[in-house]
């Protein structure tokens, strides 16, 4: 429990820095989202969830460097509303998460997912290798262009059939988190004014 405590709440501080939405833990499984509930994102979301994969990737538990984690990044449409009346929760649904990562209401957006549950975000780090960052077509569509990526090849992604993955690696160079923040920044005073 202390572990997971101390990995979670790393990946709270992380979420804030990155400017994304911790959706909700359930178990060892940390989801988040790029674009909801901040729709004006949706176009950088699956960026922005590269580099927040890439920095969580990093992290390194004080007394416990074995652990790898494996993270899938899926992007497209979600559904978001609360749910119940006793302990109401905010929920993000759809083929989206469950493929593997996040959810926005009407909206394009990134979903990443970390942990084993069978979701498409979810099955996205399930298929994949441990400290490996697994992504989506639609998300490799959006990331290529910033970031190094291996195509990973067809995976069988339970539900889905065979999918084209692929593998982040890194960011291209001179592109920076700092670099890209800035530019995100601009556009989103745009989008509000």
């Amino acid at each position: 429990m202390r572990l997971l405590n101390a990995l979670f709440s790393k990946f709270d501080e992380l979420t804030d820095e990155h400017g994304v939405y911790k959706v909700e833990t359930i178990g060892d499984v940390y989801l988040v989202s790029s674009g909801c509930p901040l729709e004006y994102r949706c176009k950088e979301s699956a960026r922005l969830l590269c580099f927040l994969a890439l920095d969580m990737q990093r992290y390194r538990v004080p007394g416990h460097p074995e652990i790898r984690l494996r993270i899938g990044i899926n992007t497209g449409p979600i559904i978001a509303g609360v749910i119940g009346m006793q302990c109401p929760r905010y929920r993000l649904m759809g083929d989206t998460i469950n493929t593997g990562l996040f959810r926005l209401l009407a909206a394009e957006c990134g979903v990443a997912h970390l942990g084993a549950r069978e979701h498409t975000a979810s099955r996205m780090s399930t298929t994949c290798g441990e400290g490996d960052i697994q992504l989506s077509d639609s998300t490799y569509a959006q990331a290529k262009s910033h970031f190094e990526v291996k195509y990973r090849g067809k995976t069988p992604v339970k539900g889905k059939g065979m999918m084209d993955t692929y593998l982040l690696l890194r960011p291209k160079n001179g592109v920076t988190r700092e670099r890209f923040a800035t530019a995100v920044s601009r556009e989103t005073d745009c989008a509000r004014g």
